[in-house]
């Protein structure tokens, strides 16, 4: 038999022997043995102390890492709530901005969200004739910028033609630096970009000048924004001036939009 194997048949021995003690064993006859074996059971408390304490380890890690996983389930329950107040926060500010629009200027609105971009400058939203929408109805943003005019219209969706597509054009009024009103031509030429045209040639046009609706032609509302002047051509042969513009629409995500249900067209 190695030193080993006596080892550990020595402490099984002597675990049984404590066992037999404390089941049989009177007083005197205890005191006696723990006397002689104290030196062992010192040396089987270290032991079991030491397999204790890897179980007792294991149990801990155990314990960590359940702690961790719920920890971990809370932080994201909490960021969902979080980006839900943000959404909600931004809503309501959509909302009341809108209200202050029909407040003001005596508009019904619809609200649709953007679902995606569709080629030759249109948006797909989610509004249909589910909820009332017809083709021609005026779309704007919740800061009263027009985005275009309601084209195809199905029973959940619509599509939303965008003012810069090609052949769109509509009277606008030219707010001058110096406050006076002067009337144009608002044309689409595709790809988010816009042009005026047929704006007298006496009048002074400037570079941030800019742009509204008019009542002129009946396509719109009076006074809803478009853009600002971006650049100005004049030919001292014709009798009007022409320049670029850059839509307020391009500067802003489209995400929501409204459209004006009650806008009644010649």
């Amino acid at each position: 038999m190695n030193k080993k194997t006596k080892k550990i048949v020595f402490i099984v021995l002597g675990i049984v022997a404590v066992l037999l003690l404390n089941t049989v064993g009177g007083g005197f006859v205890k005191n006696i043995f723990y006397t002689i074996t104290s030196p062992m059971q010192k040396v089987l408390f270290r032991v079991g102390d030491g397999v204790g304490g890897w179980f007792g380890s294991v149990f801990t890690a155990g314990i960590l890492k359940d702690e961790n996983h719920i920890i971990n389930k809370q932080n994201i329950l909490l960021q969902k709530e979080i980006t839900q107040l943000r959404e909600y926060k931004q809503e309501v500010e959509v909302l009341r901005k809108a209200l202050d629009i029909k407040e003001q200027k005596g508009f019904e609105l619809t609200m649709a969200d953007t679902i995606l971009y569709q080629p030759d400058d249109a948006i797909l939203i989610s509004a249909g004739r589910d909820m009332g929408v017809v083709s021609g109805m005026p779309a704007i943003t919740e800061e009263s910028v027009l985005i275009g005019k309601v084209g195809e219209v199905f029973e959940h969706f619509s599509s939303v033609i965008l003012i810069s597509s090609k052949d769109f054009n509509f009277d606008v009024e030219v707010y001058a630096t110096s406050g006076e009103g002067i009337l144009a031509i608002a044309q689409g030429v595709g790809e988010n970009k816009l042009i005026f045209a047929l704006a007298p040639q006496d009048k002074e046009i400037n570079q941030g000048d800019v742009i509204r609706t008019t009542a002129l032609g009946g396509k719109f509302p009076k006074g809803l924004l478009i853009g600002e002047v971006d650049g100005v051509r004049k030919n001292d042969a014709e009798s009007f001036q022409e320049g670029t513009v850059i839509p307020y629409f391009t500067k802003i995500v489209l995400q929501k939009i409204f459209l004006i249900t009650n806008f009644n067209r010649p």
